[in-house]
């Protein structure tokens, strides 16, 4: 509702073998429209008896999470291990907030995690900081299981970019230290995460204080079948 599509046909003509040809639209973005919304466009090309269609996912404004809410809340964010991240004031990059690596001694580790359903090839940007012993004590990111990048030492606010495949991945943000000395505040903030489009999901955990209850219908199915859901409070994510 919240797209106009001003011109929604582009006749590309013939094309010659191995060319290629770039079909231009033109969309006006409600000014109303709410931050992050994910926009489902539909992009159907045909020459003859041959048609495919595509998926498209942009966003209107980015998908930004800038912890200025106070808290981990906004999204399905997991801090594991004894040594959780926290919420800071101190050393912000933008706003009041950030999340900012637990007080940690040697040997240690400090780490946050989020999973997303990515809709599309994309990609994924954050801002880092890190004050620590350079080469021994630092800040990784990783995608799922893969470090992608690691700071240590001295490191001003920095911004960091990423591609990112379609399907489910996990990022993590992990400050560790080695088993002697510490220079600096000895840790590491992470501010103004813009993610790419995902599906909204509830996991496990989530649902584990839920009582949920399901009615099939038709019962043995062929075709087509319904699916009636009840669950006892309200939630603020999709499930799944």
């Amino acid at each position: 509702p919240w797209i106009n599509i001003i011109s929604d046909e582009y006749q590309i003509g013939s094309l010659g073998s191995g060319a290629s040809s770039n079909a231009q639209f033109v969309a006006e973005v409600s000014s109303d429209a709410p931050e992050a919304t994910i926009v489902e466009l539909v992009y159907s090309i045909s020459s003859g008896d041959y048609q495919t269609n595509t998926t498209y996912y942009p966003t209107i404004k980015l998908i930004v999470e800038d912890f200025e809410a106070g808290n981990f809340t906004r999204f399905p964010w997991k801090t594991f291990g004894p040594y959780l991240w926290a919420i800071s004031t101190d050393s912000h990059l933008e706003g009041e907030y950030c999340s900012k690596s637990a007080s940690i001694g040697d040997g240690k580790q400090s780490g946050m995690s989020i999973t997303l359903n990515v809709l599309q090839n994309d990609s994924i940007s954050f801002y880092s900081k890190v004050s620590s012993e350079a080469i021994f004590d630092k800040l990784q990111f990783f995608i799922d299981i893969q470090p992608m990048e690691e700071w240590s030492g001295m490191v001003p606010w920095q911004r960091h970019s990423y591609p990112v495949t379609e399907g489910s991945h996990t990022f993590k943000w992990l400050y560790s230290k080695d088993m002697a000395n510490a220079e600096g505040s000895d840790c590491a903030w992470v501010d103004f995460i813009a993610f790419p489009a995902f599906v909204d999901y509830t996991g496990s955990e989530e649902l584990s204080d839920l009582n949920v209850s399901m009615q099939l219908m038709p019962n043995p199915a062929t075709e087509r079948i319904t699916v009636e859901a009840l669950i006892n409070k309200q939630s603020k994510y999709l499930v799944q």
